[in-house]
């Protein structure tokens, strides 16, 4: 009878992530009404707090492939004492865990994973104008996504995180009035 022992919870090694962030943009008022605006930011997330089955999305090939550490087929009573020390909260397993009884471990732990960087350009732009009734404006706002990566540990590679086929641009427009007190958008 071979048995699955997850460990969930936090790991009792958790350190808090940390990021470096910048941005540097500015605002531009070329006529009455118009404002233009653009800022370039940069997030760079060290010690990445996830767990490994969440970071792999449910696609059990990249969990297997990425988190060789937080597996073990065929455990020994030693790694099953090590990671249950670990482990805060313990679920999956009916039988003592020995490996008589064990097939796999599963280390799903929340831990200190990676890396992931992200930049991008904001971008907007509006125009408002005074009416007989009250005024009407329009208002365009963006982001372009110009880098999404991620690395499974402090030394893995970066991955690119952006899907082929998907829009690095995100858009949103507004057009409204203003008829005295009543807002229509």
């Amino acid at each position: 009878n071979s048995n699955i022992l997850t460990l969930s919870g936090g790991s009792n090694s958790l350190k808090p992530q940390t990021a470096e962030t910048w941005s540097l943009g500015a605002d531009l008022d070329p006529l009455p009404g118009l404002r233009l605006s653009a800022t370039y930011w940069d997030v760079k997330f060290k010690n990445l707090i996830a767990s490994p089955l969440g970071t792999a999305a449910g696609n059990p090939a990249r969990y297997f492939q990425e988190f060789l550490s937080s597996y073990i087929i065929l455990p020994s009573q030693a790694d099953i004492d090590a990671l249950l020390g670990d482990a805060k909260t313990v679920t999956g397993s009916p039988c003592s865990p020995t490996p008589q009884c064990l097939y796999i471990i599963e280390r799903n732990t929340t831990q200190n994973l990676g890396r992931f960087n992200q930049s991008g350009l904001d971008l907007s732009a509006s125009y408002n104008r005074a009416t007989g009734f009250g005024s009407v404006d329009v208002a365009l706002t963006g982001s372009y996504i110009i880098k999404r990566e991620q690395s499974v540990s402090a030394t893995a590679p970066m991955v690119d995180q952006i899907p082929a086929g998907l829009s690095r641009l995100n858009l949103r427009g507004v057009l409204g009035a203003n008829f005295g007190k009543l807002r229509s958008q």
